[in-house]
C-alpha cells in the first residue's frame, strides 16, 4: 500500500520524467488514472485573485484597480506577481510615461470577464444579490443623467447587469481623465465642448465616438411672461432675454449665439448656464427665453408655470456622442451599457413635443 501511494506521489509530480514512454506504460500496468498537465496546472490557481486580475486589467494600472475596488496597492501588487507567474507574463508593462497591457493580456480580458461573470451567476443568488458589482463611470450633463440615466436605472435593474452605471459630471479634464483611464465613457455634444486643450491626433485615435442621440431644441418660457408664444415671429423672439445654455469655458458666444451669428442674427443673453435644471429655474424666475432638449421639455411639459413653444428659427438638431477607449472595446460589460444607453435613448422619441419638419 505504501509503495501504490509513492508510485502516485510521483505521477502527480511536475517533472517531465511523468510523461516518459516508460512511465506511461507502467501507469496503464497498475491503472492508475494519467494526470493532465493542464488540469493540475489549474488546480493551484487562486480563484480568489482573478476578479483582481480584471480590474487590473480593465484599469491598466495597479493603483487605479485597488483605489476602485478598495483594497490596498500593496496587496494587489502582491497578487498581480504571483498572477504574473501563473500566466507567466507580464500582463501590464510600462512604456515611457504610459502603463500599457501586454498582447496576452489584451486577449485575457473579454473571456475572463465573461468566465467571472458564468461564475457569478452559479455561486450567488439573482433573488439576493450581494455581489460588489464594479462600477462604469460616464461623464455628461445633468440633461442625459435625468432623461437616459432614470431610464437605465429601470434597464440594468430588469436584466441584472454585473456591473453599476456611475454619472459623473462632464468638466474641461475629462477627456484627459478618459485616456488616462479615470472614467470610462464621455457622452458630450461633441468633443469640442469639453472645454479642455485640443485634442492631439494621437489620443483621438485611441478613442471611438459615436453618435448616441439627436433631437431637437424646444422654446421655453415662464407662463407669467404674458408671452404669446402661440405664433411668435423671428423678431419678437430674438428682442426677448434669454438665457443661454454652453459648457464650454472662456468663450464669449454660446452655440445658440453662434448659431444665430451665422444667419446674421443676435439676440440678448441675459444669463448662462452648464445645467439644465438650473436654465430652466431661471426662465421661470426671469421670464426670459430659454431653449431645451425636448426630452426634458417632455418632463416638464406639466409644469403649470413653464410654456412650450416651437422656435421659429430652425436649430439644428443637438446631437450627442458616446466616447470610449478602442482598447476597452471587447469588454462584455461595456458592450452591455453602450446597448442599454441605445434603448434608453430609444425611449426618448416615443413621443415627439412638436413636429418638426
Amino acid at each position: 500500500m505504501q509503495s501504490r501511494d509513492k508510485r502516485r506521489a510521483v505521477l502527480d509530480s511536475p517533472s517531465p520524467i511523468c510523461y516518459s514512454y516508460k512511465v506511461h506504460n507502467r501507469i496503464e500496468r497498475w491503472g492508475l488514472p494519467i494526470a493532465d498537465p493542464k488540469s493540475r496546472n489549474l488546480r493551484t490557481v487562486n480563484l480568489n485573485s482573478l476578479p483582481l486580475l480584471r480590474e487590473i486589467l480593465r484599469h491598466g494600472s495597479v493603483s487605479k484597480a485597488a483605489e476602485a475596488i478598495n483594497i490596498s496597492q500593496p496587496a494587489l501588487s502582491s497578487t498581480l506577481k504571483q498572477l504574473r507567474v501563473q500566466f507567466e507574463d507580464d500582463l501590464i508593462v510600462r512604456s515611457g510615461n504610459r502603463v500599457k497591457l501586454t498582447p496576452k493580456a489584451e486577449k485575457l480580458l473579454a473571456p475572463l470577464d465573461g468566465v467571472l461573470q458564468a461564475l457569478e451567476g452559479l455561486v450567488f443568488d439573482d433573488d439576493a444579490d450581494t455581489r460588489i458589482r464594479p462600477s462604469i463611470l460616464i461623464a455628461t450633463n445633468d440633461h442625459i443623467m435625468t432623461t437616459v440615466g432614470s431610464r437605465l436605472a429601470r434597464i440594468v435593474t430588469e436584466k441584472g447587469a454585473g456591473f453599476m452605471p456611475q454619472f459623473v459630471a462632464a468638466g474641461a479634464n475629462s477627456l484627459r481623465e478618459l485616456t488616462a483611464g479615470n472614467i470610462d465613457f464621455i457622452i458630450a455634444p461633441r468633443l469640442g465642448l469639453m472645454g479642455g486643450a485640443p485634442v492631439s491626433a494621437n489620443k483621438l485615435a485611441q478613442m471611438k465616438v459615436e453618435l448616441l442621440l439627436s433631437e431637437p431644441l424646444v422654446g421655453i418660457v415662464s407662463a407669467s411672461a404674458g408671452l404669446d408664444i402661440a405664433d411668435i415671429s423671428i423678431e419678437d423672439y430674438l428682442g426677448q432675454p434669454h438665457v443661454g445654455f454652453d459648457v464650454g469655458i472662456g468663450r464669449d458666444l454660446s452655440n445658440e449665439q453662434i448659431y444665430l451669428s451665422s444667419l446674421g442674427f443676435q439676440q440678448f443673453e441675459l444669463i448662462r448656464f452648464s445645467s439644465y435644471s438650473a436654465l430652466i429655474e431661471a426662465v421661470i424666475s426671469s421670464h426670459a427665453i430659454g431653449l431645451i432638449p425636448e426630452s426634458l421639455a417632455r418632463l416638464y411639459a406639466s409644469r403649470t408655470d413653464l410654456q412650450l413653444f416651437k422656435p421659429p428659427i430652425k436649430f439644428p438638431p443637438l446631437e450627442y456622442n458616446l466616447v470610449w477607449l478602442r482598447s476597452r472595446d471587447q469588454d462584455s460589460y461595456f458592450e452591455q451599457l453602450r446597448e442599454a444607453l441605445k434603448l434608453g435613448v430609444d425611449e426618448l422619441s416615443d413621443k415627439p413635443v412638436f413636429q418638426f419638419s
